[in-house]
């Protein structure tokens, strides 16, 4: 049982880990990814990965705490991304849980429902309202719709990666 409750530690220390740096690379740009104007939300890509190999509320856990990150490195949202990254993984959990097998092929189609969902979302909390209609679906079809489909091609390492942090640990 000790050995068992040391490969959970062990598996949340590392998956912390990776979404701390993922969270400080995406918030600082460190490294720049981004294509004609298209910025993956790579802690997206990473959370729906982890949350296919997490029971449901592990997987609401890790969503607020990639929210949370998120949050405290964003300068105009005040929870905005716990909210919507809770809610996601709690969603992706449950899908892979009760209907989707555990695969790439669902992992992506999942990223592209979450991705399309985030932006989407943000899109109507920030643009929508806010600036006018064409300045608004500039941003939705320039920026947020290829962001989505971006982020997605992000879920296919991460997917192996936690394949095989998951296997390492075998929870």
């Amino acid at each position: 049982m000790i050995s068992s409750q040391k490969k959970s530690v062990a598996f949340a220390t590392v998956n912390i880990l990776i979404m701390s740096v993922l969270s400080l690379f995406h918030s600082t740009n460190i490294i720049p990814i981004a294509i004609k104007g298209a910025v993956p939300f790579v802690p997206l890509a990473f959370l729906v990965a982890l949350c296919m190999f997490t029971q449901e509320t592990s997987a609401v856990l890790a969503g607020l705490l990639a929210g949370t990150l998120t949050d405290s490195f964003s300068a105009t949202s005040t929870c905005f991304n716990s909210i919507i990254l809770m809610l996601i993984s709690l969603f992706t959990a449950l899908i892979v849980h009760y209907f989707f097998n555990n695969n790439i092929r669902s992992a992506m189609a999942l990223c592209i429902i979450c991705s399309v969902f985030y932006f989407a979302v943000r899109w109507i909390f920030t643009y929508a309202f806010s600036v006018s209609q064409a300045e608004s679906l500039i941003y939705l079809f320039r920026y947020a719709i290829p962001s989505a489909i971006y982020t997605t091609v992000f879920v296919i390492p991460f997917y192996y990666l936690e394949r095989f942090i998951y296997n390492k640990f075998k929870i």
